[in-house]
């Protein structure tokens, strides 16, 4: 069974991609959880690994890397939409009813609580080794280059207030 990170790329369509292709994205004030992708070239290679040869047991499919969201954010030239948690939820719940924004109520928790997996069993058992780190695949999914992605993070400045990690 493989656990995929939420996966990324340029020809892929999923929930994922629809979230970071707004130009807009909210962000819960006091909260920056790490993020971890998978490029979707790295999941298609981790697949053919498991359909050719035979690993029993629960593998974990991610990226190399994570990053804070507001970096994501920042690499992607998204303008943060900071809401306070407490208005949060039920927000999402109204634009969750109305069919106005696709994403659940409980999607909040993966822009408030650190979710990051360990890939390394993947790795050691079954050979797997993705090709794209979190910023490779931040840059095909927008299809631009290292220096392009540079200067797009260099004109937004994080406005994301950092939680306490301690």
């Amino acid at each position: 069974m493989l656990r995929a990170a939420p996966t990324l790329g340029p020809t892929i369509t999923n929930f994922v991609a629809r979230f970071f292709g707004r130009p807009v994205a909210p962000v819960l004030m006091g909260f920056d959880p790490l993020l971890q992708f998978v490029h979707e070239d790295d999941l298609a290679s981790a697949c053919k690994l498991a359909v050719d040869e035979d690993f029993p047991g629960v593998f974990n499919i991610t990226g190399e890397g994570v990053l804070p969201y507001s970096t994501v954010l920042a690499m992607m030239g998204k303008l943060p939409l900071p809401i306070p948690h407490f208005v949060a939820r039920s927000l999402m719940r109204a634009l969750w009813a109305t069919q106005v924004f696709d994403a659940p109520p409980a999607f909040l928790d993966f822009l408030r609580f650190l979710c990051v997996a360990d890939g390394d069993k993947a790795r050691r058992l079954m050979g797997y080794l993705p090709r794209h780190d979190i910023r490779a695949t931040i840059q095909d999914f927008l299809g631009v280059r290292g220096d392009e992605i540079d200067r797009m993070a260099a004109r937004r400045e994080p406005t994301i207030v950092s939680s306490d990690r301690s």
